[in-house]
């Protein structure tokens, strides 16, 4: 082999190591099996999917960046970021143990909670008026609004360890509501799984929150990026659009399917 030769494998060789040592893996905490459309695993393409994972696409176009998803749940979601062992999950600052540990990128999605019952609401839903009722909820999530009934009695807290269990309890008559975003429950209750179900939203929201992406605090200039590529992806439509992909085109009443 000629020396140029030989020199231009090695500056090449380098090259590619320094362009590796340059690309950045932001490990990202997924309360598996996660939750649609935010993101969730899905069993067809065997890989997590959502809106998340549509944005952080966007990101990887660059290719300074590769994400890597880490099967948790949310109750670890802190400690692992706290530990180093994640770099950013998904959740509102109001839902956290230590929310002055972190920083937070702008907003990502609005979280607009109701009730769902698989009856009519005659009026908005008033805790006050609903005494004894059986709340669906999920397991280690925090309810600010609701915290006070369930703590109090008023209402009874069932918890599920799924979105997708709470909608399946609530099908089968074991709690009277379930309280979920309308992300949620358009994406899960629109399913061939409940098709013969009908579903009614309360008509008022029972929470309003901004979710964000939570980042390790060390990480400002990976904030920065994210808040960058946000701006577009919203700005561009590219989140709507995605939006609407994974919860489909749903309204409720949901009605029970057509034979």
């Amino acid at each position: 082999m000629k020396l140029t030769s030989f020199i231009l494998i090695f500056l090449g060789s380098i090259l590619i190591s320094h362009a590796k040592a340059n690309i950045h893996r932001i490990k990202f905490s997924v309360n598996s099996p996660g939750t649609a459309p935010y993101i969730y695993y899905d069993i067809n393409s065997d890989k997590f999917e959502g809106v998340v994972v549509d944005f952080f696409a966007t990101l990887e176009e660059s290719g300074d960046f590769v994400v890597d998803y880490l099967d948790s749940n949310r109750a670890r979601a802190e400690e692992l970021l706290s530990h180093r062992v994640a770099d950013v999950f998904l959740s509102s600052s109001i839902w956290l143990e230590q929310p002055k540990n972190y920083i937070y990128s702008n907003t990502f999605m609005h979280h607009n909670s109701y009730m769902y019952s698989t009856f009519a609401f005659n009026q908005a839903f008033n805790p006050n008026q609903s005494e004894g009722a059986l709340i669906c909820a999920r397991r280690n999530y925090k309810y600010p609004v609701m915290s006070k009934y369930f703590d109090n009695n008023i209402m009874v807290r069932v918890d599920s360890t799924s979105q997708d269990t709470m909608v399946l309890m609530l099908a089968k008559g074991r709690c009277d509501f379930a309280i979920m975003s309308d992300d949620n429950a358009k994406s899960i209750m629109s399913t061939p799984e409940f098709c013969d179900t009908e579903f009614y939203q309360s008509p008022n929201v029972i929470s309003a929150v901004d979710i964000t992406f939570v980042i390790r605090p060390e990480l400002s200039e990976l904030k920065k990026q994210i808040d960058e590529k946000l701006a577009i992806f919203i700005s561009s439509g590219k989140r709507d659009k995605s939006i609407q992909k994974h919860t489909g085109i749903q309204v409720f009443p949901k009605l029970q399917c057509l034979n």
